[in-house]
């Protein structure tokens, strides 16, 4: 049976605006991170007799975030300005991490393929809690920008 991998260059953030989804233009890696804390249970076994105790535990607070390292440029989607003014106006976005429906640069950008078949997309509420700008010299600038999800991250469909 063939594997289908999917390669990071089908994988995108997309934002939410104005009724549509965009994608941060001129991206080169995109990051999913799922956290989840946990708190100790008490378990009282025959064992503890013996002198030893098991632990037990359970999930109390699950977190997310995202990060995108991108191009400084123009381009379709949300390039630097955009993501800038999202930072400053200090408001939630809606996010969408997902497949994308085309090979190349589509007119008009990115959209969201929410088709679910090789890889299930995900959305939720976020706050832009880090942007960093590079510069250097004789190089391309670039920036990362970490985005801290504000509620239930969940499956994404059309």
């Amino acid at each position: 049976m063939a594997q289908n991998v999917i390669k990071g260059k089908k994988l995108m953030v997309f934002i939410k605006k104005e009724n549509e989804y965009k994608s941060i233009a001129l991206s080169t890696n995109h990051t999913l991170t799922l956290s989840a804390s946990t708190s100790d249970l008490a378990v009282k076994s025959k064992d503890q007799a013996k002198g030893k105790s098991w632990t037990d535990s359970e999930i109390d607070q699950m977190s997310w975030t995202v990060s995108s390292e991108s191009l400084v440029g123009t381009n379709e989607g949300h390039g630097w300005n955009d993501i800038m003014d999202l930072y400053l106006a200090g408001e939630k976005v809606e996010l969408v991490f997902d497949g994308v429906t085309a090979d190349g640069a589509p007119a008009g950008g990115f959209s969201p393929a929410a088709s679910g078949d090789d890889f299930q997309g995900l959305k939720g509420q976020a706050l832009i809690t880090s942007l960093t700008l590079n510069a250097p010299l004789e190089d391309n600038g670039t920036y990362t920008v970490e985005f801290s999800g504000t509620g239930p991250l969940e499956k994404y469909t059309a």
